[in-house]
């Protein structure tokens, strides 16, 4: 069998982590991530082609004019990796999910058929905007990777789950994981109580989690600063740094 080449989503990133953690526990939530990541991937792509057609177009020297085409669309499944494998010798890795080759196909197919408040499905949803749950998660996830992106998912759990419910508090604890630079922990839910779910050999174990444990999973504020503003701290000391050199000249 030959070698094929799919698209597919890194799970061990952290965005793609978190917005297959809403896609598969809180379907509501991961449809309206979907809209504000596709307004911003749509935002980014406009903004894209406008410095392409202001600034790439020119002479080359011979009197002709040459357009320069951008290096992906970036109107189309943002955030998803393509990776080659032969399936009767090497399956996809663990740590990529793709509806190919049967690897990851049992997810997505679950998570298309999560069933909203309003009664419909995350893939009939998906379906009207003629995105597949893959380039939806790849959308939402690369969307999430961003602290713009994180700050709205947060914004977007305090409006939609009610305040210190055990739902609401689960989630905000995945954004901030994400915000410090983590993956999403493996929380679900049992009769509406978050759980840590860990794989043994005998099974999986289903760790209830009060609000304390919780809390142990939560970065603290300092680490979620310093891993979103920390090059940016880091590039303005030395420039504070230099700049102080210059007058001890």
């Amino acid at each position: 069998m030959p070698n094929v080449t799919v698209k597919a989503l890194k799970i061990d990133e952290p965005g793609n982590s978190l917005a297959a953690w809403f896609a598969a526990h809180h379907p509501d939530l991961f449809l309206a991530m979907f809209k504000k990541a596709q307004a911003a991937n749509m935002k980014k792509g406009i903004q894209k082609l406008g410095v392409l057609a202001m600034g790439r177009l020119g002479d080359d020297g011979g009197g002709t004019t040459t357009f320069e085409a951008p290096a992906s669309d970036p109107f189309t499944d943002p955030g998803l990796t393509s990776a080659t494998f032969n399936p009767a010798y090497s399956p996809l890795p663990a740590n990529l999910i793709s509806d190919a080759g049967g690897s990851g196909s049992t997810f997505l197919s679950s998570v298309a058929n999560g069933v909203t408040s309003a009664g419909s499905t995350i893939g009939d949803a998906l379906g009207s905007f003629g995105t597949s749950v893959l380039g939806a998660l790849g959308s939402v996830g690369s969307w999430l990777g961003t602290s713009a992106g994180q700050n709205v998912a947060s914004t977007l759990v305090k409006i939609a789950l009610p305040t210190a419910s055990p739902a609401a508090q689960t989630a905000q604890t995945q954004v901030t994981r994400v915000a410090a630079g983590q993956l999403a922990a493996p929380i679900t839910y049992v009769q509406g109580q978050p759980v840590y779910a860990t794989n043994t050999p005998t099974g999986t174990v289903y760790q209830p989690l009060s609000p304390q444990g919780l809390a142990a999973l939560t970065p603290s504020s300092v680490t979620v600063f310093l891993n979103q503003y920390g090059l940016w701290i880091a590039v303005a000391a030395l420039g504070s740094l230099g700049l102080a050199l210059y007058l001890r000249r």
